[in-house]
């Protein structure tokens, strides 16, 4: 194993913060520079919380149509709390003025999308207690 630079690792924790998934222990070279700085340094300045990063993220990647990103920061937001159930029915609609139609269009399907696999996944869960509880 790899030991990691104290920056790797203070970039680890602001990673953890953002996002639900632990930081790798065998990073590429792309994931210790993008912890060991994008992390590390970026996410740990002062003056912006997660919430108001993962807007801006979700502002830039709406106006890229960018799919990918849109579906990682709605549901890592939805699952450490920085956005509520409401919050993606709201920044569509809003970031959909500033984007453009086609673009919002994107945006808001793929809100809805995660909502929707939100909802399966607890009626899922519901569905296993359920079953559980029976036996």
């Amino acid at each position: 194993m790899t030991e990691l630079s104290e920056q790797y690792q203070r970039g680890a924790e602001a990673f953890e913060r953002a996002y639900p998934q632990r930081a790798t222990k065998e990073p590429s070279d792309f994931e210790k520079v993008s912890m060991e700085h994008l992390f590390a340094e970026i996410w740990n300045r002062p003056g912006l919380s997660t919430r108001d990063r993962r807007l801006l993220i979700l502002g830039v990647a709406a106006a890229q149509g960018n799919e990918t990103i849109l579906k990682l920061q709605l549901r890592s937001g939805l699952a450490k709390g920085d956005l509520s159930e409401d919050d993606l029915t709201e920044v569509p609609i809003f970031l959909t003025h500033y984007v453009g139609w086609p673009l919002g269009v994107v945006t808001n399907g793929i809100a809805r999308q995660v909502l929707a696999d939100k909802a399966a996944k607890e009626q899922a869960k519901q569905a296993s207690t359920a079953k559980e509880s029976a036996s």
